[in-house]
């Protein structure tokens, strides 16, 4: 019989639904602020919407990957699924 996990209480469900978008909305204004510094002067507008970010984001990791570019040495930490 599989072990029962204790009921998480209503009240912090959305809290942890608020915090997780708060960290989703985060990454994605630095993931703005990166992509204007590296197209600066291209940037049609410096307003963009959350999947124009993703899409660009996408679309220069593609870039980098097609021109075999190594792979940078940042100290982001490991995505772990676990």
């Amino acid at each position: 019989m599989p072990a029962s996990h204790p009921p998480i209480p209503q009240a912090s469900k959305p809290l942890m639904e608020r915090r997780r978008r708060a960290r989703i909305n985060a990454c994605l204004v630095e993931l703005r602020a990166l992509l204007l510094r590296v197209h600066g002067a291209q940037a049609q507008r410096p307003r963009l919407e959350k999947a124009e970010v993703l899409e660009l984001t996408v679309r220069h990791l593609r870039s980098l990957s097609s021109r075999g570019a190594p792979p940078c040495a940042c100290t982001l930490p490991v995505w772990r699924p676990w």
